[in-house]
């Protein structure tokens, strides 16, 4: 179900210049119906707004315009997202429900790396994006907003800093071990100089480097994962046998049976397990 519904649903659903009266009780009878009907806002991008009155004195922005499903329009098309896009000469926004996002898009990844905190200028970078300026919206949609602002900060500053770490661990190694070669053979105050700066950029990029590749390979941890959890069953204990030759593989009943054992090991005067009773 979707259009001009001619009412707002919550009180972060409009913006004026001058004060505005909400419509309390327009909009408690929205909520029932939609209650009622069991509808919800489909996954929403784009405008927050969907019209304006286009009085610049009076300035009023209200959320007019949805697309709503129920659960078993969510069940049959999960992927389902609705574009408002800006209205033009319009005074309403045009909207554009997507049924197949996933046949024509490919979503890329984010992926934070720590090496990025030791950036001198990261703390300043993260701090400037967070505090851009957010259109007015609900509190979800300015989150979601300042999180893509720092993001963008997060690959600007991967690009510029550390784009193909492995080269420039290796280059700042080469400029080292130059200055080196220079310092040993001529030694003077600038390369005792240089040697420090150039020293102390190989050691930045080499613990980046270091990063990079400890968490790529948790990364091939997680893709091979399905062979990791086979390695993990394969040596988790699966049951115990009991004094009595009684197979115990209840989660609990093991858990106490594992601290009872401890318990003895330690040596509290309880009954007593030997090693072949554990089972794998």
């Amino acid at each position: 179900m979707m259009g001009d519904f001619n009412q707002i649903l919550t009180s972060d659903e409009n913006y004026s210049i001058s004060t505005y009266t909400l419509p309390v009780r327009g909009m408690e009878e929205f909520q029932e119906c939609l209650t009622l009907c069991e509808l919800e806002d489909n996954e929403t991008r784009g405008t927050h707004f969907t019209w304006e009155n286009g009085q610049l004195e009076d300035h009023i922005l209200l959320k007019l315009d949805r697309v709503l499903g129920n659960q078993s329009w969510r069940d049959n098309f999960s992927d389902v997202y609705v574009f408002f896009d800006a209205p033009g000469d319009s005074d309403h926004s045009p909207c554009v429900v997507d049924l197949n996002v996933n046949l024509r898009s490919r979503k890329c990844i984010f992926k934070y790396f720590s090496f990025l905190a030791t950036h001198p200028i990261f703390l300043e970078a993260i701090k400037s994006a967070w505090e851009k300026d957010i259109p007015v919206g609900s509190k979800l949609f300015s989150l979601g907003q300042k999180l893509n602002h720092v993001k963008k900060a997060c690959r600007k500053l991967n690009k510029e800093g550390f784009s193909n770490i492995q080269q420039r661990a290796r280059d700042a190694l080469a400029k080292l071990q130059d200055i080196q070669s220079r310092l040993l053979t001529q030694p003077s105050d600038n390369l005792f100089r240089e040697e420090f700066v150039a020293r102390k950029e190989w050691k930045f990029f080499e613990k980046a480097e270091g990063i990079f590749y400890k968490r790529k390979s948790r990364i091939r941890w997680l893709t091979l994962g399905e062979g990791n959890f086979g390695h993990q069953a394969q040596n988790a204990i699966q049951y115990l046998v009991d004094n009595d030759d009684q197979r115990v593989d209840q989660n609990e009943a093991v858990k106490s049976m594992a601290v009872e054992y401890f318990q003895t090991l330690l040596g509290q005067e309880t009954r007593k397990f030997s090693r072949s009773q554990w089972k794998n």
